[in-house]
């Protein structure tokens, strides 16, 4: 996937998306405190790149922004 847009004060990014797995399984922690067990993402992203999967995922991602003259 690959999309384009502003990154603001006259500058271009883009962003390819490759490689997405689904993850199943994960223990997390904060300061010493569990953050629960895994969960699709509810309600949906707004901002951004928000064309996410519902399910917890990682992928990799490449941004280039291209600076203004």
């Amino acid at each position: 996937m690959r999309t384009l847009g502003s990154a603001g004060n006259d500058r271009l990014e883009w962003y390819a998306a490759r490689d997405l797995h689904r993850i199943t399984a994960s223990t997390v922690t904060w300061a010493g405190e569990d953050l629960g067990r895994l969960a699709d993402l509810d309600p949906p992203a707004e901002f951004g790149f928000s064309s996410t999967p519902r399910q917890p995922s990682l992928t990799t991602l490449t941004s280039t922004v291209r600076l203004s003259r």
